[in-house]
């Protein structure tokens, strides 16, 4: 099927992010396939940073350094929150606001 072409199981919705009016598949998450492509793209940064930043921070040997990369991370969570979770799309498999308390607390644990 392609990109373009619409069969019956495809519905009508109002996209929970950006509010457009819109013929998807993606209802179950209730947003369009624009916003889909988005997100896919987000989610998957997401987790390859997310990888790669906790190694960095668990990798550094000063203090300083680690809080950078724990900031990154905590940003990039925040990002996620405020532009998915929080607009009722949520697609991780985890809970992001525990993920983000994890952050928090490592954070201050590197300041001590």
């Amino acid at each position: 099927m392609g990109l373009f072409s619409r069969n019956a199981s495809e519905d009508v919705i109002l996209c929970k992010l950006c509010d457009k009016k819109a013929v998807t598949d993606m209802t179950d998450y209730g947003i369009c396939n624009g916003c889909a492509l988005v997100l896919d793209v987000d989610v998957k940064t997401l987790k390859e940073q997310t990888e790669t930043l906790s190694a960095k921070a668990n990798a550094a040997t000063d203090s300083g350094e680690k809080i950078i990369y724990l900031k990154a991370l905590l940003d990039m969570l925040y990002q996620y929150k405020i532009k998915y979770y929080d607009n009722g799309v949520d697609v991780l498999g985890q809970d992001i606001e525990e993920m983000i308390d994890e952050v928090i607390d490592c954070i201050s644990e590197a300041k001590l």
